[in-house]
């Protein structure tokens, strides 16, 4: 996200969750989260639910949460990881 030019403009230090699921986070769920990063995306999500995923992104520049879909181009790609 934050290699995204108009998105690095806006996030400093972002945490992303699914959920109640953090998937990465800074401070003290930095150490815990760290090694999802080295991880494709599909392997950290559940089956796809209908409609995509929905995220939420916490940054300290950002005056509320920002919540992103993420929708595989093939429909299912973390069905097929965990298959």
């Amino acid at each position: 996200m934050k290699a995204d030019a108009a998105l690095g403009k806006l996030l400093v230090s972002p945490s992303v969750s699914l959920g109640s699921t953090m998937l990465y986070g800074h401070g003290i769920y930095e150490a815990e989260t760290r090694p999802k990063l080295a991880k494709p995306i599909g392997e950290l999500l559940p089956p796809a639910q209908e409609g995509g995923h929905l995220l939420t992104v916490n940054d300290k520049k950002l005056h509320a949460p920002l919540r992103v879909r993420l929708r595989f181009a093939d429909g299912g790609a973390a069905d097929k990881m965990q298959s």
